[in-house]
């Protein structure tokens, strides 16, 4: 969004000056056109500097909350994605660990919601050794 030259604050005081003075003398006092002071007049009627602060608080923190319920609703898809598959092995819950990872969840997260490994530094353990080979003997 772009960013004014002015802040809401003093946009509310410049239009508090134009209710006592002409808009056209305002305007050209701070430099802005007269219909800017009437556009702010449509956005800010009725407020004063107090309430514009806490407009601005409160939207700042439905965004925070709005992220957040977005965050958790990509978490539950992922988990449920996860937890509908049948993972018979270690191979495949590391599998299903990293594909958790590539959508944005955190190891730890994975491991402890889906119950896919006891101790999360299981879950990326690599064996050096080859697999067991056993000969039958008559």
């Amino acid at each position: 969004m772009r960013r004014g030259r002015f802040s809401e604050e003093q946009m509310v005081g410049i239009l508090r000056e134009a209710d006592k003075d002409p808009v056209a003398q305002v305007a050209k006092r701070h430099g802005v056109s007269g219909q800017t002071i009437y556009g702010w007049r449509q956005r800010f009627s009725g407020m004063n500097a107090d309430d514009v602060k806490r407009l601005r608080q409160l939207e700042q923190e439905n965004a925070r909350l709005k992220k957040m319920l977005a965050e958790r609703d990509l978490e539950i898809e992922v988990m449920k994605e996860v937890a509908s598959k049948k993972m018979v092995g270690a191979p495949a819950r590391r599998r299903q660990v990293v594909f958790a990872q590539r959508r944005g969840l955190s190891q730890r997260k994975v491991c402890v919601r889906c119950f896919l490994f006891p101790d999360r530094r299981l879950a990326m353990r690599r064996t050096s050794r080859p697999a067991m080979v056993y000969f039958w003997r008559p």
